[in-house]
């Protein structure tokens, strides 16, 4: 009887630093002008660690807009908790 041995990889990258990096990249170049190559020199990532974590492009682009979206999100939000958010100022964040 043979024992086969399952050599699994540990990540070695995080995945949000990688996203913050993606989404600077998406935002300069657009979409298609963004390839996995770019996102791999971006993010210093392999494209298997990329594709491992995130999925395919289109999945990585929709993880970097959920991440942006959830940063502007919060940046709006705490704006308003400023002690000079007047009606006017929320009116200019909305």
């Amino acid at each position: 009887m043979s024992i086969l041995l399952l050599m699994v990889r540990t990540r070695t990258f995080d995945p949000a630093t990688a996203l913050t990096h993606a989404v600077e990249l998406f935002a300069s170049k657009g979409y298609s002008e963004t390839s996995m190559e770019d996102i791999v020199k971006a993010t210093g990532v392999s494209r298997y660690g990329l594709y491992g974590t995130f999925g395919n492009k289109r999945e990585l682009f929709e993880q970097a807009l959920d991440r942006y979206a959830d940063s502007m999100g919060k940046q709006a939000f705490l704006r308003l908790l400023e002690p000079e958010a007047s009606l006017d100022h929320i009116r200019k964040i909305f």
